[in-house]
């Protein structure tokens, strides 16, 4: 029972992962062809496509990058003990740190 529970979970998940980069493309082709239906002469049709281009990359790129701890703000350290501490950050996380 435990595996098809678990099974059940990674398709979910893997079904959310692809919706998502789906809508992600369409989103993406029809913004470079709402720039293409634009009337816009031919140098300015190919720097707008060039711009929109540029912007989709920097898009992608900061969606790439990992979050990492020096991302948060630390508030308060919540506990100490034996193995490690607790402490809270900005946007309700909540890291345990192991020795």
């Amino acid at each position: 029972m435990m595996t098809q529970s678990r099974a059940l979970t990674a398709l979910s998940l893997i079904e959310k992962r692809f919706e998502t980069l789906y809508k992600e493309h369409i989103g993406r082709a029809e913004r470079r062809k709402s720039v293409e239906q634009l009337n816009l002469g031919d140098n300015d049709r190919v720097s707008a496509l060039r711009e929109l281009e540029q912007i989709e990359t920097n898009y992608m790129r900061i969606r790439r990058q990992k979050i990492t701890i020096q991302d948060f703000e630390l508030i308060a350290v919540i506990g100490r003990g034996f193995y490690g501490e607790v402490k809270k950050y900005i946007f309700i996380f909540f890291f345990k740190y192991l020795h």
